[in-house]
């Protein structure tokens, strides 16, 4: 093994991570090492180093929490030269505790500078794009921790240092061989043994059983499986969705699938309601690709209506940076939904996917009216008041899917209408709305106007105008 394979392999595995993760700086060591360690790629996790001047089967060592100190010296010496970009890293006192020696090392900045391969595209990022590594926007140098005060300062280290629990928990947890191990059908280990099974190698539950905990109930009150959509389809307590009936004289579902940072929204009309969901970056994991707060404040929203109501979905820190979007496409919140997610038994979820400091079991649905060209507010007319709660308690179901009832509401605020979903997928298509996003697949149009401008804007689009089923009359 080459003397420096453990140095050369974490330096591939952070020029990888700075090009194809969000980083916010500052960050502290560990919490850097740690987030190395989470998304080592699938070459690297292999323990296979691919560098032309070592056998391409070497076993690559891989740096572990406990390997913290060996990192930080990586780091300094990166400081000073690193072969594939700019580093920029600062020694502060530990201010946790008076005349402490300790000092925190934090990177402040990084830049990848050298050319590289075209990367991977994420599940959930747009396909028009076709930037490389080399060419894709770098995070800029910030400024040293040594502009913060002494408060700011502490306030820092105690948020970044973690518990010596935090530190076993995570790394008795991470992958060591970067394969995705398969979580057993019969969920716990005393359920695969009941079925016969001897020496199953997938993964299993550890039920907890707290002295509140009802195993009556069934899994569901002490296990957090209701969110993977098979486990909810075989769930014996839902039963079939009926159909969702066509409005008399509305079109079939229409979608499109669009980039919609660059699209030109203009060749759509005009629409009464407007409903979004976008992917907001709130500094989480995310299964899906997310965009900056300037791309949101940039969206054409406003082309779309000249006079009608938007619906804006956000949860976590989306929550004020949603209110500024509505500010900035010339909206007036005049109003709130909020979502009360629950379990398959109709309980308030416990153990949400979201949330920094307290797991989140509510999201938010402002509800904001185009302003007049003077500024002025004026409600439109045919928006129907007083018919429905700002509250909907309903089950969760696959990532990103919001309940069902808000189309319920929405078709009682506004009877008929023109209507758009914005970012979203094909669990969103429904009859009498366009649904715009980027996985949506083949483009289905019914309305002849609206495919005429679109082919007019952009004359290299496949998009064609889709005939209307034989049982559909829309006069």
């Amino acid at each position: 093994m080459p003397p420096d394979a453990l140095q050369e392999s974490t330096s591939l595995a952070l020029r990888r991570f700075l090009l194809t993760q969000t980083v916010h700086f500052p960050i502290d060591a560990f919490h850097l090492l740690r987030l190395l360690i989470v998304n080592t790629p699938a070459a690297q996790s292999d323990h296979v180093l691919h560098d032309s001047r070592y056998s391409p089967f070497i076993w690559t060592p891989r740096l572990k929490l406990s390997d913290l100190s060996r990192f930080e010296e990586m780091l300094e010496g990166w400081a000073e030269k690193w072969e594939h970009g700019t580093i920029a890293v600062v020694k502060s006192r530990d201010y946790r505790i008076e005349g402490s020696p300790n000092n925190v090392l934090s990177v402040v900045g990084a830049m990848v500078t050298d050319s590289g391969a075209p990367r991977k595209r994420k599940r959930g990022e747009d396909t028009v794009s076709d930037d490389s590594e080399a060419t894709r926007p770098q995070i800029p140098l910030a400024a040293t921790m040594n502009g913060m005060s002494a408060i700011d300062r502490e306030i820092f280290s105690l948020l970044s240092e973690p518990t010596a629990k935090q530190k076993l928990v995570a790394e008795q947890h991470a992958s060591i061989t970067g394969t995705f191990e398969p979580v057993c059908s019969s969920t716990t280990r005393e359920e695969c043994r009941k079925a016969g099974r001897i020496g199953c190698s997938k993964v299993h539950f550890l039920p907890i059983i707290r002295a509140h905990t009802d195993p009556g109930l069934g899994m569901c009150s002490y296990l957090n499986t209701c969110f993977s959509e098979p486990m909810y389809s075989m769930s014996p307590s839902i039963h079939p969705l009926p159909s969702v009936p066509r409005p008399a004289g509305s079109l079939p579902p229409q979608w499109l699938n669009c980039d919609l940072r660059n699209f030109d929204c203009s060749v759509l009309g005009k629409f009464h309601v407007i409903m979004a969901d976008p992917p907001w970056d709130i500094h989480m994991s995310l299964p899906y690709g997310t965009m900056t707060d300037d791309e949101m404040r940039g969206m054409k929203i406003p082309m779309l209506q000249d006079e009608g109501i938007l619906l804006l979905w956000v949860t976590g820190r989306a929550m004020e940076l949603g209110r500024d979007c509505l500010k900035a496409w010339g909206y007036h919140r005049i109003d709130e939904v909020i979502w009360v997610k629950t379990n398959q038994l109709q309980r308030v979820i416990r153990t949400g996917r979201t949330g920094h400091w307290l797991n989140h079991t509510k999201e938010h649905m402002l509800v904001g009216v185009k302003l007049q060209p003077d500024g002025s507010l004026k409600i439109p007319s045919w928006v129907n008041r007083g018919l429905d709660v700002d509250v909907i308690v309903s089950e969760v179901r696959e990532t990103s899917r919001k309940p069902e009832e808000v189309y319920g509401l929405i078709e009682r605020l506004c009877p008929g209408g023109r209507k758009v979903e914005i970012f979203g997928r094909k669990h969103n298509v429904r009859p009498g709305w366009l649904t715009l996003g980027n996985q949506l697949g083949t483009d289905r149009i019914y309305e002849r106007d609206v495919v005429d401008r679109i082919k007019a804007r952009y004359p290299e689009s496949p998009l064609e105008l889709t005939p209307l089923p034989d049982d559909v009359d829309i006069n």
